[in-house]
Order: structure tokens, then C-alpha cells, then sequence
């Protein structure tokens, strides 16, 4: 009999152990949530496939196409371009005349000749062509005595791409900076992509 009573508690002791271990695992249970952070990044690349050397005449269209390219995977950004005229003055007008293409809007209240526009995360279209119809126009009134002042100060028009990512830009007050001037003023400061 003893060794029976023995028994049924070593069973009733094996059964609570079993009951208990089961609720002490039920009741014990753990999850981990892992949070991983990188940087955004931005891409931009600006080429041109019409070259960098061209012969005036007056009146003449010529192919010029600068054009940014938004690199896959970049975050939403403010694209810039700053356009640089050199030797344009020499005699009274200018000898070369360009309009931006449609969506590139002019930042106003800078010093320099910049454009801008917005680049969204999941938009489709990741080039941007900067000139309307890819090309410049030479002025008609030009003179003979016009273009041999040309000759030692060859005009140039140098084409320079910046980005800055838009979802950062935070002003003083904490809320979002939207004026193109204030972005154009820290974007510009960023390595730059140049085309002459």
C-alpha cells in the first residue's frame, strides 16, 4: 500500500508538473521587434549628348539638351539648376538665348539664374530634361562686328544640377521649409553635377 501511495502521488506530482509547466510556458512568452535605420540617399546624374562645342550663326537653333537623371531608389527631393552665362554682354545683347522646359520653375529673390522643381520617391519619370526642345537659339541681330568680338571671349553657358532631399527640411518654427529661395540657399552648398 505504500508503495501504491507512493505511485499515485509521484503521478498527481508528474501531472501538476506538467499542467504547471505548460501555464508557466503559456503565460511566459516572448516577441523581439528589430528596427533597422539607414540614411536616405539621393542620385542625380547630368549629361548632355549634343557635346560642348558649337558654331553661332545668326537666327540658328542649336541641339543642346542638358538633362537630369534621378538616380533608382532616390528619396523625394528638390532638384536645382543653376545656369551660369559667361562672355554674354560683350556687345550690348545677349548672344544666345534658352528657355527651361515645362515643370522647371524659376527661384526668385536668389543672385544666381536658378530653376527648380520636385522629385517624388514613387513618381515614374526620373529624367528631366532642362531645356525646352533641347536646344539654344542664336540672336538674329547679331552683326558681323558682333560675332568677331566673340572670337577671344567665347560665350558659355555652364548648366549645374543640385538636389536636396525634400522630407527633412524643417524650419526653425518646426515646421516644413517650402520656399525655394530658403531650400535653393542650403542645396547649394551640396557637391554639385556640372555641365559646360
Amino acid at each position: 500500500m505504500k508503495k501504491r501511495t507512493v505511485a499515485v502521488l509521484c503521478a498527481v506530482a508528474a501531472v501538476l508538473g506538467v499542467i504547471i509547466g505548460g501555464t508557466m510556458a503559456y503565460l511566459q512568452h516572448s516577441v523581439a521587434v528589430v528596427n533597422t535605420f539607414t540614411a536616405g540617399t539621393i542620385g542625380i546624374k547630368l549629361a548632355e549628348t549634343t557635346g560642348d562645342r558649337y558654331v553661332m550663326a545668326p537666327g540658328v537653333a542649336l541641339s543642346k539638351d542638358p538633362k537630369v537623371t534621378v538616380e533608382e531608389g532616390s528619396e523625394s527631393c528638390y532638384l536645382f539648376v543653376k545656369v551660369t552665362e559667361n562672355n554674354f554682354k560683350t556687345s550690348g545683347q545677349d548672344p544666345i538665348a534658352w528657355t527651361p522646359a515645362e515643370g522647371w520653375t524659376k527661384v526668385v529673390d536668389v543672385d544666381e539664374t536658378v530653376y527648380y522643381r520636385v522629385f517624388e520617391k514613387g513618381d515614374t519619370v526620373h529624367e528631366f530634361p532642362f531645356l525646352a526642345n533641347n536646344q539654344v537659339t542664336v540672336s538674329e541681330d547679331l552683326t558681323k562686328t558682333d560675332m568677331a568680338g566673340y572670337k577671344d571671349k567665347e560665350p558659355q553657358l555652364t548648366f549645374t544640377a543640385y538636389a536636396i532631399q525634400k522630407d527633412w527640411l524643417t524650419g526653425e518654427d518646426g515646421g516644413p521649409i517650402t520656399d525655394p529661395a530658403a531650400i535653393w540657399a542650403l542645396a547649394k552648398d551640396a557637391k554639385p553635377t556640372t555641365n559646360t
